[in-house]
């Protein structure tokens, strides 16, 4: 079964997402070239956000702050993420929404890495086209239900 979002609902959730996330934060850049609170790893910057939100949700809150939802490029990022971000089912950026089973970066629509715990991606019930990290064991990935509630990380480019 191919699983995609009408366009015009995916815009009217991605332009009410950022109301839903409450209160906006303050933002200043620290001595690493990221902002204040945020973490350096190579030229990127990181921030885990505790707050529960669907996949859409953590992609507008990325968005408004200069980044988007990880996109974990090689195994040495995906360890150190797994490493530094220990909370478990964390959302990523990869998807594979429009065309099951072909998980792609939302940000870069370029096929993602990955690395699926056992069994996954399984698509279960027909309804999960989001990954999350850390499920399963720390950096093994799951696919999800994109309008599940939980926890993500935000990337940016570490003059951002």
């Amino acid at each position: 079964m191919n699983f995609s979002i009408p366009l015009v609902l995916l815009l009217c959730i991605l332009a009410t997402a950022a109301e839903a996330l409450g209160t906006r934060l303050t933002i200043r850049e620290s001595s690493s070239g990221c902002k204040a609170g945020w973490k350096k790893y190579q030229n990127h910057c990181y921030a885990f956000f505790d707050q529960n939100v669907n996949w859409f949700q953590g992609q507008m809150y990325c968005n408004e702050l200069g980044g988007t939802l990880v996109n974990i490029e090689n195994f040495e990022e995906n360890a150190w993420i797994a490493t530094q971000f220990t909370q478990n089912s964390i959302w990523i950026d990869a998807t594979d929404i429009g065309n099951e089973g072909v998980w792609r970066s939302f940000s870069t629509c370029q096929p993602t890495l990955n690395n699926w715990s056992a069994g996954n991606p399984n698509n279960w019930r027909g309804s999960q086209n989001c990954a999350t990290i850390n499920y399963g064991g720390p950096g093994m990935w799951d696919d999800d239900n994109c309008f599940k509630n939980r926890p993500f990380i935000c990337e940016s480019l570490g003059n951002a």
